[in-house]
């Protein structure tokens, strides 16, 4: 000890009981000794890592290192037993799941061996002015995908650079254990679906699927204004609209997307090499798809 005060080990243990589960940076752990130095009579000599290295010898916190082809992190949780959810989003501040994981959690996909999380890059001047080249350019090739991926267990936790958007469409919601996490919104998942079918299970036939299980519950009007919000360069509303009507969408619904004006030959994702064109979406498809 350094101090003559006794530090309440026993309202440390039912504080990160109740929080069991959780996966913690170093900076979280530091602040949670900020909120509660009083409340555990903690010594106002006990320095954040003193408290951290407390933590570590006389309570069930465990630390818990994490490889990357980038190098290795380290993060702390009760017992060592954190959610794979937890650990994923405690990888980077601010991140929050997408792609698949958001399409999983909104029940609209089946659960994967990866874990998706987003942190978003720093605003970026916009894109130069489109060309049927450019997009022919873009889509024939592989599209390139994060490497920045740790091993947890039997699940793989993935972090993307998405585009900045203010985290639109980004909410809290109950995850499987019933802990708040930060997910992106129904729509906004399927958007990004579309825009990254790779970061879905299955690709674009599990991208399909989550449409058509969508149907009853996704507003397309949030669609478009979400898409219009985030300002791609590329037509992705064409793929939107060909993913409409296979999933079986009214009419009325296809027609909000044609309004916007089908002018490009565009494709459903990256790097296909078997493909056939929907005339009507001007949509280059795989075939196995057609």
């Amino acid at each position: 000890m350094t101090s003559r005060r006794r530090i309440s080990k026993l309202k440390i243990d039912v504080f990160f009981e109740a929080a069991s589960g959780h996966a913690y940076r170093t900076t979280d752990l530091q602040s949670i000794l900020l909120q509660n130095r009083e409340t555990w009579t903690v010594p106002k000599s006990m320095t954040p890592p003193k408290f951290l290295d407390y933590l570590v010898r006389r309570t069930e916190m465990r630390p818990l290192t994490l490889e990357s082809p980038y190098g290795q992190i380290v993060r702390y949780a009760w017992r060592g037993e954190p959610t794979a959810i937890a650990l994923a989003l405690s990888l980077k501040p601010n991140a929050f799941l997408s792609h698949g994981t958001a399409l999983w959690i909104h029940g609209l996909a089946p659960k994967a061996e990866t874990i998706y999380v987003n942190q978003e890059q720093s605003p970026k001047p916009s894109g130069g002015e489109l060309s049927q080249e450019a997009i022919h350019r873009a889509f024939r090739n592989n599209q390139r995908e994060s490497k920045l991926v740790y091993k947890w267990q039997q699940q793989y936790l993935t972090v993307l650079s998405g585009k900045h958007t203010g985290r639109l469409g980004v909410q809290l919601l109950s995850g499987p254990n019933q802990e708040q996490i930060s997910v992106t919104s129904l729509e906004r998942s399927l958007i990004d679906a579309v825009v990254r079918p790779s970061y879905v299970l299955n690709g674009v036939a599990g991208v399909l699927e989550a449409f058509r299980v969508a149907r009853t519950r996704v507003s397309v009007e949030l669609l478009l204004k979400l898409l219009r919000e985030l300002k791609y360069t590329y037509p992705y509303h064409q793929a939107l609209g060909w993913y409409l009507s296979r999933a079986s969408y009214t009419a009325e619904e296809q027609k909000l997307v044609e309004s916007i004006g089908i002018r490009w030959d565009f494709y459903l994702g990256h790097g296909f090499k078997d493909m056939e064109f929907d005339r009507r979406w001007r949509v280059s498809v795989p075939k196995h798809l057609t």
